[in-house]
């Protein structure tokens, strides 16, 4: 979690490569079942990050849908 906190700071102070300008959006994009390890995100972590960073989240649930949760919506029902 630190590396991507680490990664989210350098886009905010850095923006673009030799351009320098400021990123439009910065985007986070996780998978919610991590396929060769079976290791679940730490989805409370990354949605904290996404709000204090102001980044938009987008959440790969194509292993979690029907896998994990109460209903089977993946991740964030889980």
């Amino acid at each position: 979690m630190q590396d991507l906190e680490y990664q989210l700071r350098d886009a905010i102070v850095h923006g673009q490569p030799r351009r320098f300008l400021p990123w439009k959006r910065i985007l986070i994009i996780i998978e919610g079942i991590y396929s060769m390890e079976g290791s679940l995100c730490k989805l409370p972590e990354i949605v904290a990050f996404k709000k204090k960073y102001k980044a938009y989240l987008y959440v790969d649930e194509a292993h979690s849908i029907g896998a994990i949760g109460s209903y089977g919506r993946g991740v964030v029902d889980y």
